[in-house]
């Protein structure tokens, strides 16, 4: 009488570990960057708030704020209400600026090694105005030097 026999054979064994093995390499790095992508994304999410405030400030005044220059996230936190996330950001070099002849603010950040070393040091800009959409990385604005991957459309 011939018993079966119930398993796997090594073969299998190696096909599935290799299927992995191909899935993960796949994975890890699409997974690395949406991973940075969200941790930029509350950068920008705050930025934009902080354009809203911007805003509101020449409505009420008649002029943009950053003249003269806000420099540091606590300031900006102080005088216009917005806390931009200081985890991932230099907290001393995120500033506002006043565009020449009062037309809007450049609000720049500069990014810290949190989120990996290939950001350090990197900025982005976001400049507001009444009447207008915001505008990610201006041109004619402070250099943006966040790799593009990472830099959100503008409208």
């Amino acid at each position: 009488m011939l018993k079966s026999k119930k398993g796997f054979t090594l073969i299998e064994l190696m096909i599935v570990v290799a299927i992995i093995g191909i899935l993960a390499a796949i994975a890890i790095p699409a997974y690395s960057t949406y991973a940075k992508k969200a941790k930029v994304g509350e950068i920008t999410n705050a930025m934009g708030a902080l354009g809203n405030a911007c805003i509101e400030s020449f409505q009420s005044s008649g002029n943009y704020p950053g003249n003269p220059v806000i420099v540091s996230a606590a300031t900006i936190a102080n005088s216009l209400g917005i806390t931009i996330p200081s985890t991932y950001v230099d907290d001393a070099n995120c500033r506002v600026t006043q565009v020449a002849g009062n037309l809007g603010s450049d609000i720049t950040v500069t990014f810290d090694d949190t989120i990996g070393t290939e950001f350090n040091g990197r900025t982005l800009t976001f400049r507001v105005a009444q009447g207008s959409t915001g505008v990610w990385a201006p041109a004619g604005g402070p250099a943006t030097t966040l790799m593009p991957t990472y830099v959100p459309r503008s409208n």
